[in-house]
């Protein structure tokens, strides 16, 4: 299994080993950190694919206030709202996807 951390869908080829604790933590190796600007407390979105785990640097709500400019006023209790039912149904896309994959099997 390989571990792939990515930054806006751009895979470049960085190496590093790290060893699963007891909790099942993994430590991402400084030169990654510091390449994909992590830093403690960065959420990571974790999926497996084929044989691989695929790791993902999340941004917050808070992080993502005010990035995209729509000309329209929108308050953060309604980003919210629309980022959270954006997320689920991108889930429940994916889950739907993977149950076809699982049926044509």
């Amino acid at each position: 299994m390989t571990l792939k951390v990515s930054r806006d869908n751009v895979c470049n080829t960085m190496n590093g080993l790290s060893s699963i604790t007891q909790k099942g933590q993994v430590v991402i190796p400084k030169p990654i950190r510091e390449y994909l600007g992590l830093k403690p407390s960065d959420k990571i979105y974790f999926e497996v694919k084929d044989d691989q785990i695929i790791g993902k640097a999340v941004i917050s709500i808070d992080e993502a206030y005010g990035m995209i400019n729509t000309g329209k006023t929108y308050s953060r209790k309604e980003q919210k709202e629309a980022i959270e039912e954006e997320t689920l149904e991108k889930l429940k896309r994916k889950q739907d996807e993977e149950s076809k994959k699982k049926s044509l099997s």
